[in-house]
């Protein structure tokens, strides 16, 4: 089945850029202007919204703090900037009395905590260091120009009590003496620095360490500030999860309690409003991968324990809250939108407060937890902070910097939907303007990264830069996507590059027979998963002119031993060397020797998730073989850094992004313009 909705406001919006419809180079550095928002706080008056947005990739990409006025009367303000490459700020928030904000940044090579006045004055620095003795001392004063010492501690997390007497800090180690004399050998498995919890009062004062067996992750203060609930994690390899969850009194260090009934893959914490619960994200108990998460809320009092989103239709993302009634609060991927959800913790019962974008990622309160603070956006508006001043809505964008160049007119896509395997896939279709007055157009399938992640109604400013060169782009989640409940998102394990793909290829003919495609002028694109389905397509059809193939896996064995974990893909499809067959059956390599369309592949050689050695393998095999295939190689470039450069997002490598995406597209249209193989 296919639903096809009225394209009247994509032709009248495709209209309005038309003139400038053969300038898509230059739009792929004004990629470079875009802006995105990474958190936000809300104050505790509700008046005002801390954001924390990127400078555009052209200034660096670098984080910063941002004043934003809930009533929409002034203008947003910027309260931090960089001092150097390395600086950004994250962890932002406001103490209980509004008269400060804290955050973390990392400067002069050691990341650290800092508290901003909000009434004038200037920022200070927390020094966290450790003796010749080993004693920790915490000192306030103002930023310094010297360098880090031997002996700081990296601050991860900070959090201010609810009554602002104390700050509760994550830091790690100082660096050891055989690492301060450049002992670079490292013994794998062995060798870490622990990240240790601290309590510090907020005026200064020595710290007092609330000692824990295993690595402090992240922690969270009791409503009433006399406890801490502390979450763990006790191995550093990939053998699997093993997170614990504590609770502790700042007044009794020594006497931390574990919570035995919090299961071992717990990743986020919160209190409810009378402290007499504990919230947390966890795996789900449906069978599904490891990144699926359900809601559990235990009775500290009684012990028992309940699953609030066993049942959910969709999937639940990592934000967590309580409103002043106790009821829970985070955001569902239901099918291509994010909504913002209340969940009832006696019934279950879920209600959707209004939003006026499709999609809201963050949810932010204060104490009086009336009021929030979110990041909302959709086709036509980048993520950017949101305000919602009631419990049910509806939640409103903020003045806020712009996110887009103003010569940017974002696109809207048609939904679609269409059967396979007996199950209904859903998509959405971008036009260009000569598809849209009835011309036939060539089309970009664009696959999205997992398997379990999802495409949602929202910006890319990718699609938006395919769509200006004149060229449809389909984005489908196949099964094993997000956002459709878990049997869905389950539903290719043991399947890599088997139904998935052939849901996609569906998507295409359902596109084809529905809409003005060209079926002669087809190309597919992906990174990571999505390259790795580029590289499957290589090897399984002739359908298309040109593939593009992302930071892909090619081959399940020898990847499985050299990305940074193997949790999740053991998942998939077991331990290779136990289920040799089936790792090879879902390794794109195993079809190489079918390959004839022209691939191009893309790596960053920083990358440790999907290592460079799997573009490598292909690269070779495809050489060895005669068949047309590129490899262009960035430097320094991680797997999510490279992951911002293909999507056009703020990146540290700005001219990395403008080169992948000229590339991208040169190759593509050389391909079409060179008919078929």
């Amino acid at each position: 089945m296919i639903r096809r909705l009225a394209l009247c406001s994509s032709l009248v919006m495709s209209l309005s850029y038309a003139q400038a419809s053969q300038h898509w180079q230059v739009m792929n550095e004004e990629i470079r202007q875009i802006r995105e928002t990474r958190n936000v706080a809300l104050s505790p008056d509700g008046k005002s919204v801390l954001a924390t947005l990127s400078d555009p990739s052209s200034a660096g990409a670098e984080q910063h703090l941002w004043l934003l006025d809930t009533a929409g009367a002034s203008a947003a303000r910027q309260l931090t900037f960089a001092a150097d490459r390395e600086a950004g700020e994250t962890h932002a928030q406001w103490a209980p009395d509004g008269r400060a904000v804290y955050f973390i940044s990392r400067r002069k090579s050691v990341a650290r905590a800092y508290r901003l006045p909000m009434q004038g004055g200037e920022t200070v620095e927390l020094a966290l260091y450790r003796d010749h003795n080993g004693s920790v001392h915490a000192d306030w004063a103002p930023a310094p120009e010297n360098g880090a010492t031997a002996h700081d501690l990296d601050v991860d997390v900070i959090q201010v009590s609810p009554d602002g007497k104390r700050l509760a800090i994550v830091a790690e180690d100082p660096k050891s003496p055989s690492e301060r004399a450049k002992d670079d050998a490292i013994r794998v498995g062995a060798e870490f620095r622990k990240r240790r919890l601290y309590v510090i009062e907020a005026g200064g004062g020595d710290p007092e360490e609330i000692a824990l067996a295993d690595n402090v992750t992240d922690m969270r203060w009791s409503p009433h500030a006399d406890r801490l609930a502390i979450l763990t994690n006790a191995n550093e390899d990939d053998s699997g999860p093993s997170s614990r969850v504590w609770l502790a009194s700042p007044a009794q260090t020594a006497d931390a309690r574990q919570v035995g009934s919090a299961p071992d893959t717990t990743q986020r914490l919160e209190w409810s409003p009378d402290a007499g619960r504990l919230a947390y994200l966890a795996r789900c108990q449906s069978e599904a991968p490891p990144d699926c998460s359900d809601i559990y809320l235990q009775d500290l009092g009684a012990g028992t324990v309940r699953n609030l989103t066993k049942s959910i239709i969709g999937s639940v993302s990592g934000e967590l809250a309580f409103d002043h009634k106790g009821r829970v609060l985070t955001t569902v991927r239901v099918g291509m939108h994010e909504r913002l959800a209340r969940i009832d913790p006696d019934t279950s019962k879920i209600t959707w407060p209004q939003v006026a974008e499709p999609v809201t990622t963050v949810i932010a309160t204060n104490s009086q937890r009336s009021s929030w603070a979110l990041i909302c956006g959709g086709p036509d508006r980048p993520q950017t902070p949101c305000f919602m001043p009631a419990q049910n809505g509806p939640a409103q964008p903020l003045k806020a910097p712009e996110m887009l160049p103003d010569t940017w007119h974002p696109v809207r896509g048609t939904p679609l939907a269409w059967q396979n395997g007996g199950l209904t896939i859903e998509g959405r279709l971008y036009l260009p303007l000569a598809a849209l007055q009835g011309k036939r157009a060539p089309l970009i399938v664009h696959v999205h990264g997992g398997p379990s992640y999802m495409f949602q109604d929202r910006f890319y400013a990718i699609v938006n830069l395919l769509v200006e060169r004149g060229w449809a782009v389909l984005q489908a989640n196949p099964r094993g996507s997000q956002g459709y409940g878990t049997s869905f998102l389950a539903a290719n394990r043991d399947d890599l590059g088997g139904e998935d793909y052939r849901d996609i290829m569906a998507g295409v003919d359902a596109a084809i027979q529905h809409f003005p495609i060209d079926p002669q002028r087809l190309a597919l694109i992906g990174y990571s998963y999505g390259g790795t389905m580029a590289a499957f397509a290589l090897g399984k059809t002739d359908r298309f002119r040109a593939l593009v193939s992302g930071a892909p896996v090619i081959d399940q064995l020898s990847e499985y031993g050299q990305e940074d974990s193997s949790w999740y893909d053991r998942w998939y499809f077991g331990k290779p060397w136990e289920r040799l067959d089936a790792a090879w059956r879902q390794s794109p390599l195993a079809g190489v020797g079918s390959a004839h369309t022209p691939l191009l592949l893309l790596q960053g050689m920083s990358d440790i998730t999907d290592p460079p050695g799997q573009t490598l393998e292909i690269y070779r095999a495809l050489r060895q073989l005669d068949r047309p295939v590129e490899l262009v190689q960035y430097p320094r470039e991680d797997h999510r850094e490279l992951h911002h450069n293909f999507f056009g997002e703020p990146s540290r490598e700005p001219w990395h992004g403008v080169d992948l995406r000229r590339r991208m597209i040169e190759f593509i249209a050389d391909a079409f313009a060179k008919g078929a193989p």
